[in-house]
């Protein structure tokens, strides 16, 4: 899809990801990498909600790396437990 995930997050969190980002690029170091973590992201109506993330750095023999995101909607627990 080519597009940057930053785009469903608030400014100041897709300001910060765009800097991960480029450190990435410059040094392909990540910490993040392959781990699933909470992330806010903009609903529909512009509100916030957490989403839990994991992304995969993707070797591509044509293209270099290719960087997948994988998002989810953070399911809340009831107290029926």
């Amino acid at each position: 899809m080519d597009k940057n995930v930053g785009m469903i997050m608030p400014k100041i969190y897709a300001d910060h990801h765009n800097e991960v980002l480029s450190r990435y690029i410059k040094s392909s170091s990540s910490k993040v990498n392959g781990m699933e973590r909470i992330v806010p992201a903009l609903g529909k109506a512009g509100f916030m909600l957490p989403v839990t993330a994991l992304t995969k750095v993707l070797p591509n023999l044509q293209e270099g790396i290719q960087i997948v995101a994988f998002l989810a909607k953070l399911e809340t627990r009831s107290g029926d437990d």
